[in-house]
């Protein structure tokens, strides 16, 4: 009954709450300013590039940060950051408390960002309004 009224993406998205809470301590991935009650489960990758979720794609941001970011990729500084969060360090727990809601494959994440990064033609979002060219 429970998931016919709150729906299992929603649920899903608690649990992504959660663990990301823990693995960023509390705060902004972007912005790295404490998270209180806004807190938007972002897509690293946005939806928009591909539209599948994956367990090590996910990143805690503000909703502001979040709504600044759009579809726009990532600076550079942001993705190394990514990658020693989700990849790194946090490869197996992220893979142990996701796994039951998402696909959770870091290598596939990581060629994903790979591949996004590659045919990116577009700037790279850094925070607020400020953007970056791409290398």
């Amino acid at each position: 009954m429970e998931n016919f009224l709150f729906g299992l993406q929603r649920k899903s998205l608690n649990k992504v709450r959660e663990v990301y809470r823990d693995i960023q301590q509390g705060q902004c991935f972007y912005c790295r300013k404490s998270l209180q009650d806004e807190v938007a489960v972002d897509h690293f990758i946005p939806w928009a590039r591909y539209p599948n979720d994956l367990g090590h794609n996910f990143v805690l941001a503000h909703t502001s940060c979040n709504g600044r970011k759009k579809d726009y990729l990532p600076s550079l500084e942001h993705l190394e950051r990514w990658k020693t969060q989700n990849i790194e360090l946090h490869e197996d727990e992220i893979s142990e408390r996701l796994a039951a809601y998402f696909l959770c494959d870091a290598a596939r994440s990581l060629s994903v960002a790979d591949w996004a990064y590659k045919v990116n033609a577009g700037k790279l979002w850094v925070k607020g309004g400020s953007f970056s060219a791409v290398d």
